[in-house]
């Protein structure tokens, strides 16, 4: 038994909880390759500073146990260093850890931990049955291609997903694979068709296409269903995240909207009465006319305000799903070069003081009800705070 894990910097947030999946993938002698991967946004972690940047420490533990029988426990230790005392702009870190283990029931515990707070970054229990005999069928993986053939992909983002089955069986035969996609965070049907997968008994794969160039953000369960002799002889379901942003979620929409009348007051109007058949389109018009470089293919702009937004959005949204004063501004000029906090201060209300000193600028935060909802203090009004 032996396990891999795998650090990837995504340049979106991923969702906005930690999450967690394992996949089953068969393999000789009644072995199962186990891939448990991990996700986490970085903007839970606390950073230090170190000389001239910021180190942020965590572990990954993981505990694999068969009844009381612990099967298999490691541990390991991470490090991520920034310039800021954020990690680098909207990072997700994805671990995949790979155990060999005899086929059969398990349960998986995960634990992620921030070693400089000891505040727990994910913490999840997962639980999967044994494959059936004789025929064994692993769960769909989304997969890409690489020079080697195909690997792991690490986000689900490209125009055309690539999902593999594989299967381990005794003799060849014929079995016939009925696939959809559902978009659960609408709990939309979107996609589904079948396919003849012929075996040969010896060690299989099969890959299914599916175009995605139109997948909107949330989350997305693939479902395959191998038919045997006619009869349905398992299922198998994929649950991945498509990250960016969803306009077609009101809470979203009014958290979009809440950012771009602050950045562009007066230029959202149209955007923000667009219906949802629309808005897209829309959408893509406003950029156009914000683009400060429209004799290019490269709007500065808008992915400027993409790669900023799910970080807001993780930090800063409040119930309504309207993004809070320091979500506006972190999206407007990124995060700040450093961070002056002040939460129990006997003559002030708490506050934090952000500094952004290449460009000059220092924006003031008071949080007025105590419930860590700060509000930006406008420069006329610093002496009433005492400032």
């Amino acid at each position: 038994m032996w396990v891999i894990l795998l650090v990837l910097l995504a340049s979106d947030l991923l969702v906005g909880e930690a999450v967690a999946t394992v996949t089953r993938l068969p393999q000789a002698r009644d072995t199962t390759l186990y891939i448990l991967r991990v996700a986490f946004p970085g903007a839970g972690l606390v950073f230090k500073r170190d000389q001239n940047s910021y180190t942020a420490s965590y572990e990954i533990g993981l505990d694999a146990r068969q009844g009381k029988r612990v099967a298999y426990t490691d541990y390991r230790r991470f490090s991520l260093s920034s310039k800021t005392p954020f990690p680098p702009e909207d990072t997700v870190l994805i671990h995949d850890i790979q155990v060999y283990l005899p086929d059969g029931d398990y349960v998986f515990k995960l634990r992620a931990t921030d070693l400089n707070s000891w505040k727990v970054l994910l913490e999840k229990t997962l639980k999967v049955k044994s494959m059936e005999k004789g025929l064994r069928i692993g769960d769909p993986i989304l997969v890409e291609r690489d020079f080697a053939g195909f690997s792991v992909a690490g986000m689900a983002e490209r125009d055309t997903m690539l999902f593999l089955l594989t299967a381990r069986a005794t003799a060849p035969e014929s079995l016939l694979v009925r696939w959809k996609l559902v978009w659960e965070s609408e709990r939309v049907d979107l996609l589904s068709d079948s396919l003849a997968w012929v075996l040969s008994g010896i060690d299989d794969t099969l890959i299914i296409t599916l175009p995605s160039h139109n997948l909107s953000a949330g989350q997305f369960l693939f479902r395959v269903e191998i038919l045997r002799r006619g009869k349905t002889f398992c299922r198998r379901d994929a649950r991945f995240w498509r990250v960016g942003i969803n306009l077609l979620s009101s809470r979203e929409f009014k958290g979009v909207i809440s950012v771009l009348e602050f950045i562009y007051p007066g230029r959202a109007g149209k955007l923000k009465k667009s219906s949802s058949q629309d808005r897209d389109k829309v959408w893509q018009e406003f950029w156009r006319e914000i683009d400060p470089t429209p004799e290019t293919d490269f709007n500065e702009a808008m992915e400027t305000f993409l790669s900023r937004y799910p970080t807001a959005r993780e930090n800063y949204r409040r119930f309504d799903g309207a993004i809070a004063d320091m979500g506006k501004i972190y999206v407007k000029y990124g995060p700040p070069d450093e961070i002056e906090r002040h939460p129990f201060e006997l003559n002030t209300l708490p506050y934090e003081v952000w500094y952004y000193y290449e460009l000059g600028k220092v924006f003031f935060f008071i949080d007025r009800t105590g419930f860590g909802e700060y509000e930006l203090v406008p420069p006329g009004f610093y002496g009433q705070f005492g400032f």
